[in-house]
């Protein structure tokens, strides 16, 4: 019997450890985040709706705007690199078409530019619970966005 017991604690660690980010290490950025308050130019700003959400995953980005209709949400898809300070994004259309069912253009509800260009945010802060995020516009307005971790 105590032969077995640490075989099977060896199963379960190995198991829990297999199940904390499917399709890789991306750090602190893994997993849903929720709007919890957003800026315009040191202003309050609200983009309205139910809220607003960014999920990371690998290299994909999903953001999402949940109307005030419990049933209804716009997704946008793109890919996301964070590098240092920065998080750039990359959407593959910015006329707003989808493509193979998928909304991939830039969320421009967000503030964000309709382009296929990536766009850089500044990351002021990034921790396993919070997110804040930093987006100048090419007219100089300033957006920072407060996020709070929600899985």
């Amino acid at each position: 019997m105590k032969r077995v017991i640490p075989f099977i604690i060896f199963i379960i660690l190995g198991f829990l450890q297999s199940c904390t980010q499917y399709g890789g290490r991306i750090g602190d950025l893994f997993g849903i985040w929720s709007l919890e308050e957003a800026t315009l130019n040191n202003e309050p700003h609200s983009f309205g709706g139910r809220g607003i959400t960014m999920s990371f995953q690998n290299k994909i980005i999903k953001t999402e705007f949940l109307y005030e209709d419990i049933y209804s949400s716009m997704s946008n898809y793109g890919n996301f690199v964070h590098d240092g300070d920065e998080l750039i994004l990359t959407y593959l259309t910015g006329d707003g078409t989808y493509n193979d069912g998928y909304n991939q253009s830039s969320p421009t509800w967000l503030g964000f530019p309709a382009t296929d260009e990536p766009i850089i945010l500044k990351v002021l802060k990034l921790t396993h619970s919070k997110m804040i995020l930093q987006y100048t516009t090419d007219a100089g307005d300033v957006y920072v966005y407060s996020f709070f971790k929600l899985a």
